[in-house]
């Protein structure tokens, strides 16, 4: 699964995430300082999205408010 050798490597707290769950379903939301980390969630999320289907989510981009999120 492309990215998932780089989420391996990271050490507790590396990667930090929130779930909310919502009325028609739930939101994860991932924010790391680290770039490798960003790539590689980004890498195996677009794999699970092809893998499962991809549900268009419009306000996915605002949650990029930083580089490391």
């Amino acid at each position: 699964m492309p990215g998932l050798q780089q989420l391996k490597t990271a050490k507790t707290d590396d990667i930090r995430y929130e779930y909310k769950a919502l009325p028609a379903g739930a939101q994860i939301h991932f924010a790391t300082e680290y770039p490798q980390f960003v790539q590689a969630l980004h890498e195996w999320m677009d794999a699970q999205m092809k893998d499962h289907g991809n549900a268009v989510v419009p306000e996915h981009m605002k949650h990029h408010s930083t580089i490391a999120e």
